[in-house]
């Protein structure tokens, strides 16, 4: 027994990896499974194991399923049950209906190790010139998305703080490397500064940032527009189906 999915000539296959995300927004749950088996009432996954988010997946919870194509990302909402037999317990989810096919998911997430630097734009008005010059602070991504990244810092980072970051890795793609970023979350990770940021394109700049903060701001940091920003979500959705068809996502 068999699911396709609509608009899809690649069905559902035992063993597939899938992504199951519970809630909405950034509280979201995201969780991972692999289809184990077809039956009349659905999908039997393994047990899903969670991935990153705040909300969580309990028996009768409304979700999303994500599914990797070669081609586009299909997604549908349904329902996950828990059922249990004399000897086991198993899960199982709703057969792929209202499937929905995106071509490309806007601010898709892969994850990374990646040293970067960073510094922060201070929003003091100082008439001296060494108060332009940016303090620059090594720290590591975590994960990347067209939209933003998350940030593993020594220090904290507050919500709202201003920041330049400097990702050279990013020119080997032919991608902007100065991008200027607001941070949305800190948070500690098993005692460690974690940070969420924004990207911010240059036509956002004037209303993010008071004239102090853009005449800090490198000139470069311009070249952040809606075409880099396209590209970039381009090359983060190119690297994750690359990750997927190798076995590694």
């Amino acid at each position: 027994m068999q699911y396709a999915l609509r608009h899809s000539d690649d069905p559902l296959k035992v063993w597939e990896k899938i992504e199951i995300v519970v809630g909405e927004g950034s509280e979201a749950g995201h969780y991972s499974a692999r289809i184990e088996d077809f039956n009349d009432s659905g999908i039997v996954i393994t047990p899903p194991e969670f991935d990153h988010g705040s909300a969580l997946l309990k028996d009768g919870s409304g979700c999303t399923v994500v599914l990797m194509r070669d081609d586009a990302v299909y997604q549908y909402n349904t329902q996950i049950r828990m059922q249990k037999t004399a000897r086991v317990k198993f899960y199982v989810i709703g057969p792929p209906k209202n499937v929905k096919r995106v071509q490309r998911r806007q601010f898709v997430r892969i994850e990374m190790l990646q040293k970067i630097r960073y510094a922060i734009v201070d929003s003091a008005d100082n008439d001296s010139s060494e108060s332009d010059e940016l303090s620059w602070n090594d720290g590591t991504i975590v994960n990347l998305s067209g939209g933003g990244v998350l940030l593993k810092n020594d220090n904290g980072i507050k919500q709202g703080t201003l920041v330049v970051l400097n990702m050279s890795f990013l020119t080997e793609y032919d991608l902007p490397d100065m991008i200027v970023a607001v941070c949305k979350r800190s948070f500690k990770d098993n005692g460690t500064h974690m940070s969420g940021f924004e990207f911010l394109r240059n036509n956002q700049l004037k209303r993010a940032c008071n004239s102090a903060q853009l005449k800090r701001l490198p000139e470069s940091v311009r070249a952040f527009d809606n075409l880099a920003q396209n590209e970039m979500i381009n090359f983060v959705f190119r690297r994750q189906i690359e990750l997927h068809q190798k076995g590694l996502l």
